[in-house]
């Protein structure tokens, strides 16, 4: 029996919500986008408007997000 790594699961988690739920593949999406802002910059997404566009392949992408609010987050006490 083959386990699947991490990013296998990421990725087949991910086919199967562009095939069956647009919706929820854009919302995790973005969500994927305010991890990443909150890891890199210490700030969290309060609102994002985004955009998404779909190609004749059925490919989707992310094109545009405006109307961005943010928090600072608060900073991580230093470990000694």
């Amino acid at each position: 029996m083959k386990y699947m790594s991490y990013l296998e699961i990421q990725k087949e988690t991910e086919d199967r919500l562009r095939n069956t739920d647009l919706q929820a593949y854009c919302y995790r999406v973005c969500t994927k986008i305010g991890y990443y802002v909150q890891q890199m910059y210490h700030k969290e997404i309060m609102k994002m408007g985004c955009d998404f566009y779909q190609d004749d392949n059925g490919k989707v992408w992310f094109f545009y997000a405006k109307n961005i609010l943010t928090r600072r987050l608060p900073s991580a006490p230093e470990v000694s």
